[in-house]
C-alpha cells in the first residue's frame, strides 16, 4: 500500500481513537455472544467502535480492488516453531486460540516489525457450507483462520497496541473443503483437551508457516477492524488470495468437537457460527499484490506484431506510456469491469476489449498517445456504464479497427461479421 493512503489511515484511526475509552471489556471476555440478547446485533451498544468505521470482515469484490506493486511478499520469522516447545491451545468461549511464541514476527510490512500474539479460527454448523468471515465476490467459505500481531515496535505489548493506530495486523486465511491436511491436524487432534469454556492444554510445537496458502504472495491488504469486540479499527489486514483445504471430516470435526459454555453448564451451546457477518465497506480501496487479469498477457502479445506507422517510430517515446503498457492497463481495466456479467455478456466483454485496444495502440502510436488514451478511457468508462447492450457496442470497435488497418496500408481482411445473432 502507498505509504500516503497509510498515513492517512492512521490520522483517521487517531482521530476515531480519540474519542475512544482507552480501556474496554477484555478482547476475549464473556459479556458478548454472537447470537441472542449480547449478539452481533446489539455489540455496538456495549462496544460503541462495532458501530463505527473501518469495521471488518468485508467481502472482496473487484470494484473496491486495486493493484498494488509496492506490496512484496511477505517474511515469516520464527514460525517453525520447535516440538519441544509447547503452546498453549485454549477455549476461550468464542473460538479455540493457540498462543505464540514472542519470537515469532513478520517482516515486510513496512515500516514497523509486527509480533505474533495468537492465532484462532472461525466456521460455521455442520448443516451450512457459510464458515469464513472474509468473502470474495459474494462467496463464503468453509472456515477462516487469523494469525494475530500486535505492533511491537510501537507498543510493550498486544494489550497496549489493540486501540492503537497501526497497532496491530491479521494475517487471514480462507479454508474449503478438500484433501485432508495434516498441519491443521496438529491443532485439531486436539481439540477434545478443550471442549468447554476456558480448558486448555499444552501441545508440541510445530512450523505455524504450513498453515498458510501455497502461494502467500499474493494477498489483499486493507486498513480495518477486530471482528469481535471492541471491534476496534486498528487492524492492518492481509488476507490471502488462495485458500487452504482441510477435509470434511477435519472441518466436521471442528464444527462438533467445541463448546460456548463452561463444562458445568445447565444449558451447554455448541460453539458454532463463530463468525461476524460482512460489513459495509464505502470510500475505501483494497490494494492486491497481484494483477487480476483476464487478457493482459494476451494483449501484451499482440502489441508485438504492430509495427508503428511511418514516421512515427518513436511516437511512444513522447509520453511515458508505451503500447504494450497501455494494453496492459487496458485488460486491468475492463477485466474489474465484467464484474456480475453473465458468462455470455463476459465474452463479449473480452472480445469488444480486443477491438477497442488494438484501436487505442494504433492511435496512441500514430498521435503520441495523447488521443489513443482518451478514446480508450472514454470507450472504458462508456462499456462500464452500458455492460447490458455489449450486443449492440462489439461491431463497431471491431469494424473501425480493420478500416483504420487498411487505411495505414496494412493487409486487407475480410469484412467482419457480428459475432452476435441479433
Amino acid at each position: 500500500m502507498p505509504h500516503y493512503n497509510l498515513r492517512a489511515a492512521a490520522v483517521l484511526l487517531l482521530v476515531i481513537l480519540k474519542e475512544q475509552p482507552s480501556s474496554s471489556a477484555p478482547l476475549n471476555g464473556s459479556k458478548w455472544t454472537y447470537v441472542g440478547a449480547t449478539g452481533e446485533k446489539n455489540w455496538s451498544k456495549k462496544y460503541p467502535s462495532c458501530g463505527g468505521f473501518l469495521q471488518s470482515p468485508i467481502d472482496l469484490h473487484s470494484d473496491i480492488l486495486q493493484y498494488d506493486a509496492s506490496l512484496t511478499p511477505l517474511q515469516f520469522q520464527g514460525y517453525n516453531v520447535s516440538a519441544e516447545k509447547l503452546l498453549n491451545l485454549t477455549n476461550d468461549g468464542h473460538s479455540v486460540r493457540l498462543n505464540l511464541n514472542s519470537d515469532m514476527y513478520i517482516q515486510g510490512l513496512q515500516p514497523h516489525q509486527y509480533r505474533a500474539e495468537q492465532l484462532h479460527l472461525h466456521w460455521g454448523n455442520r448443516n451450512d457450507p457459510r464458515g469464513s468471515e472474509h468473502t470474495v465476490s459474494g462467496k463464503h467459505f468453509a472456515a477462516e483462520l487469523h494469525i494475530v500481531h500486535y505492533n511491537s515496535d510501537l507498543y510493550p505489548d498486544f494489550s497496549a497496541a489493540s486501540n492503537k493506530s497501526e497497532g496491530l495486523a491479521v494475517l487471514a486465511v480462507l479454508i474449503e473443503i478438500g484433501a485432508i491436511n495434516p498441519s491443521y491436524d496438529k491443532i485439531f487432534s486436539h481439540l477434545q483437551h478443550v471442549k468447554y469454556k476456558g480448558q486448555q492444554v499444552r501441545i508440541p510445537g510445530f512450523n505455524i508457516e504450513e498453515l498458510l496458502p501455497e502461494s502467500p504472495d499474493e494477498y489483499y491488504r486493507y486498513v480495518g477492524s477486530l471482528t469481535t469486540p471492541p471491534c476496534y479499527p486498528t487492524v492492518l489486514w492481509t488476507v490471502f488470495r488462495n485458500p487452504v483445504q482441510i477435509s470434511q471430516d477435519q472441518l466436521l470435526a471442528l464444527e462438533t468437537a467445541l463448546y460456548f459454555t463452561h463444562m458445568d453448564d445447565p444449558a451447554p451451546r455448541e460453539m458454532v457460527n463463530n463468525f461476524r457477518q460482512v460489513q459495509k465497506f464505502d470510500e475505501r480501496l483494497v490494494y492486491i499484490s497481484f494483477r487480476q487479469v483476464g487478457c493482459s498477457e494476451e494483449l501484451h502479445a499482440l502489441t508485438m506484431d504492430l509495427e508503428p506507422a511511418e514516421g512515427h517510430s518513436d511516437a511512444s517515446q513522447i509520453i511515458d506510456i508505451s503500447p504494450s503498457s497501455l494494453a496492459i492497463w487496458l485488460a486491468d481495466a475492463l477485466a474489474l469491469s465484467s464484474v456480475g456479467l453473465k458468462p455470455t455478456e463476459r465474452g463479449l466483454l473480452l472480445q469488444t476489449m480486443f477491438g477497442i485496444a488494438e484501436i487505442g495502440i494504433i492511435l496512441s502510436v500514430a498521435l503520441a498517445g495523447i488521443l489513443g488514451i482518451s478514446i480508450v478511457l472514454a470507450v472504458s468508462i462508456w462499456l462500464f456504464r452500458r455492460k447490458k447492450s455489449l450486443a449492440q457496442t462489439l461491431t463497431p470497435p471491431l469494424v473501425l479497427m480493420d478500416e483504420m488497418k487498411r487505411s495505414r496500408g496494412g493487409k486487407k481482411s475480410a469484412p467482419r461479421t457480428s459475432a452476435v445473432n441479433l
